[in-house]
């Protein structure tokens, strides 16, 4: 099984065009709501429904790769309760949310945000690592182009080129620190760009997250993964 960990981009692997927003919404189709609750910490873990083969996304919450390694309790609690196996990955899949609402308002002085990048680049690689030296075969799943429209969260920072700039930048660093450690790393934000640097709209359902149309790239992105775990059968 690939399971995928993280915020809300994960709901593209469930094989529907929704998502849900913490505990508010929860669909039935979605499955139960699990709340870990340990000192400041308080975040659900959302299961979906597995309708795509070998894929099974969790959402931990509305989480950035700045803040991912304060929410290790949630990512290993849904660990556990899958019984991830040994022959089993778990790809991270966190960053959209620092691109859109939080790098480029988060630059201070002297730096550029590109500096920004790397230190959240830096912060999320100690989540990964972690994972990793917990013997679980970890993988990272790249950040998507970013929104067509205006985020519900009131403020996103420039305009879509701009950001979809900062996502190549933000999966062109996280690439080489995940490459360096032999993590496996995967992206299709480039594929779902136009010529002129925007998203193509075809990928998006609500403004912000990947619709079905993705789903394609993503199983072509996933595919090395997938062989190796048909030749496990």
């Amino acid at each position: 099984m690939i399971y995928i960990i993280g915020d809300s981009h994960v709901s593209v692997f469930s094989g529907t065009d929704k998502t849900f927003d913490g505990l508010r919404h929860i669909q039935p189709e979605f499955g139960t709501c699990y709340t870990l609750s340990g000192g400041q910490l308080r975040s659900p873990i959302n299961r979906f429904e597995q309708k795509i083969p070998y894929f099974c996304p969790i959402k931990t919450g509305s989480n950035t790769a700045w803040n991912s390694y304060d929410k290790l309790p949630i990512i290993e609690q849904a660990i556990s309760e899958y019984k991830v196996s040994k022959d089993d990955y778990v790809f991270t899949c966190f960053g959209e949310i620092d691109i859109r609402n939080h790098i480029g308002f988060n630059i201070g002085e002297s730096q550029t945000v590109f500096d920004v990048i790397k230190e959240t680049v830096n912060r999320y690689m100690v989540t990964v690592l972690h994972l990793k030296d917990k013997g679980i075969n970890v993988g990272v799943y790249g950040p998507p182009a970013s929104s067509i429209g205006w985020s519900t969260s009131g403020r996103q920072y420039k305009d879509v080129i701009f950001r979809n700039n900062m996502t190549a930048h933000f999966n062109e660093y996280l690439k080489h620190k995940c490459d360096e450690n032999n993590i496996p790393f995967k992206d299709i934000s480039k594929k779902m760009m136009l010529a002129d640097g925007s998203t193509d709209s075809k990928y998006i359902m609500d403004d912000i997250h990947l619709s079905q149309e993705a789903m394609p790239l993503l199983q072509e992105e996933f595919n090395d993964i997938i062989c190796k775990m048909e030749d496990k059968k």
